[in-house]
């Protein structure tokens, strides 16, 4: 992003200086941080794909047909986030994930 003119060449040169303050310190948590939020929206997945497809954990809908629009949601969470969780093809299960929440969000 480009921002012209005084302000905006201010503000980049205050951006800068801050990051560069901040980038030591948060640097040795960058691995730990990353493999965190993996392991976390993983879970997520994991869980909302099992519980559309074996009703667990309890009480949260389910069980759905395999072929039923819930019961193909409910692979896909369940798949990728094993994958994410793994760390096998995390890209492409990342971006199958995040186009089934767009299609479930515009539904």
């Amino acid at each position: 992003m480009i921002v012209r003119g005084f302000l905006g060449v201010e503000l980049a040169r205050m951006v800068n200086a801050k990051e560069a303050a901040v980038k030591p310190i948060l640097k040795p948590l960058n691995d730990h941080t990353y493999s965190l939020l993996r392991i976390f929206a993983s879970a997520m997945f994991m869980l909302h794909g099992s519980a559309k497809l074996f009703q667990w954990p309890p009480g949260s809908g389910g069980p759905y047909a395999i072929t039923s629009l819930p019961g193909i949601a409910g692979i896909i969470e369940l798949l990728t986030g094993a994958l994410i969780l793994v760390g096998l093809l995390t890209s492409i299960a990342a971006f199958i994930a995040a186009g089934e929440m767009a299609v479930a969000y515009f539904m």
